[in-house]
């Protein structure tokens, strides 16, 4: 629904986005934009911010979300394409998105073949031997009820003699804008398992990971706010950096 504190041509332009996001979308409960700007920004392809508002949407053909928020700051868009709909950034934008995802569509994600085909094998070098690490399906995220997320999977172990499995269960604190990520248990659940020393680079090596300061997901960079379990959903917080809104 339009708010009646935006201008007229926003309001126009808002709904024209909507309406151009929804053609897109393969699933939403509900979308909704709000685009502050005015008839000489508009013309000019700018506006003082777009936000976008859904529930159920379907992200990539693939990943579900419970509610989806995102908000911009100033941003430049093809006017044309605005206008039918399609924001076509002419400028990096800096974003800030919040998403909730419940426990069975974290899940499906986690196992896609989309998130797959993105798990790159990684190597670890302990006491001169290398290894290389490979994540195997299927993983699960459980969201436990003091806020820890457990975490569980395989891993395909590799050296230049050997290759062989582990499973493994690790239990972490998310991220928040106090404290950062706290790995508080791991542990094998099968196979021969790992050498103290093995397992000391293998958490120095998730450690790193969990505190990057950016992470990239093809042309997005971003960085971790805030993560948080609140009553069995996963709730995300992001800052991005976006070269173009993500095609839905």
């Amino acid at each position: 629904m339009p708010d009646n504190d935006l201008s007229l041509e926003a309001q126009a332009l808002s709904q024209a986005v909507e309406l151009g996001l929804s053609s897109q979308l393969e699933s939403a409960d509900k979308i909704a934009v709000e685009v502050k700007t005015d008839l000489l920004q508009a013309m000019q392809g700018k506006a003082e911010s777009i936000s976008i508002a859904g529930e159920g949407v379907v992200l990539q053909n693939t990943i579900r979300v419970q509610e989806l928020d995102i908000q911009t700051d100033r941003v430049a868009v093809s006017p044309l394409r605005a206008l039918f709909g399609q924001l076509e950034l002419s400028e990096p934008v800096n974003t800030i998105m919040r998403m909730t995802l419940t426990e069975a569509d974290l899940n499906q994600a986690l196992n896609s073949e989309m998130v797959r085909d993105r798990l790159q094998p990684f190597e670890l070098k302990v006491r001169d031997q290398h290894y290389v690490l490979r994540p195997e399906p299927p993983m699960e995220l459980r969201c436990q009820p003091d806020g820890a997320l457990q975490f569980s999977g395989m891993v395909s172990l590799e050296t230049a003699v050997r290759q062989w499995q582990v499973g493994f269960t690790a239990v972490a604190l998310p991220r928040s804008a106090e404290n950062p990520v706290l790995l508080r248990d791991f542990r094998c659940t099968s196979g021969p398992g790992f050498e103290v020393d093995f397992t000391i680079a293998l958490m120095q090596k998730f450690s790193e990971f969990l505190h990057a300061a950016a992470l990239q997901w093809e042309d997005m960079v971003f960085r971790i706010l805030n993560l948080a379990v609140d009553n069995g959903n996963l709730v995300l917080e992001v800052e991005a950096n976006l070269k173009q809104i993500p095609a839905m």
